[in-house]
């Protein structure tokens, strides 16, 4: 039995490094953790006095905790839909890029307004600017990717997209392309050259858009 629970105690340390991010797995190692400490009792093994297991205890609480603590701190700054910071600051932001600290941003789109992401993206960031209080990160241009219902698959028609995504909660993007699109007709509707045009026009202006962000340390 002691063995047995020695190895879920393991398990939920090993669970606990991989997936830091669920925190209820401290209350599972603590509630080993007594378990182990009422079966030695039973026991009554003399190699471990109560001083020592207390302190076995302690020491194991202490590492999940500060383990789970140092991982959430990696997160410096969060933004909800509207540009309200949810989390951490700015000022914390800039000095930790200041300090020469690496970053990672994720930021969501809420396509139907609801105020639940429906799509996530993640890059590092690597172009960072600082100005007037706010921090921008330049997403380098990637090839265009199409989110359908079931899967995302890459455009074939050789388009590109950059952004710019700031701590504002603001998203400028643009669509390039390698070859223009050929514009269809609307609901069964012939249009004209001039309004295949705007269409096309309107393809390749600079879109601005709300995204929720994450920045956060790539490493600590």
């Amino acid at each position: 039995m002691l063995q047995k629970r020695l190895i879920i105690l393991i398990t939920s340390l090993k669970s606990l490094i991989y997936h830091y991010d669920k925190l209820f797995l401290i209350s599972k190692i603590t509630i080993n953790i007594v378990s182990i400490l009422v079966t030695i009792k039973r026991k009554h093994l003399t190699i471990l006095n109560q001083t020592i297991m207390n302190k076995l205890v302690l020491i194991l609480l202490l590492f999940s905790i500060s383990f789970v603590s140092a991982q959430q701190s990696k997160i410096v700054l969060k933004t909800n839909f509207q540009g309200d910071i949810t989390q951490g600051s700015i000022e914390d932001l800039i000095s930790k890029i200041q300090e020469g600290h690496t970053l990672r941003l994720g930021w969501s789109l809420d396509f139907d307004n609801d105020n639940i992401p429906d799509l996530e993206h993640w890059v590092e960031a690597e172009f960072i600017t600082i100005m007037n209080g706010h921090v921008y990160n330049q997403i380098k241009t990637i090839h265009q990717q199409m989110p359908l219902p079931a899967n995302v698959e890459l455009s074939s028609n050789g388009n590109t997209w950059q952004a710019i995504i700031s701590t504002k909660g603001v998203m400028q993007h643009q669509y390039s392309f390698e070859t223009p699109p050929q514009i269809g007709g609307v609901n069964g509707k012939e249009i004209s050259e001039a309004q295949q045009k705007e269409i096309l026009e309107n393809l390749l202006k600079i879109q601005e858009d709300k995204v929720a962000t994450v920045w956060a340390l790539s490493s600590l």
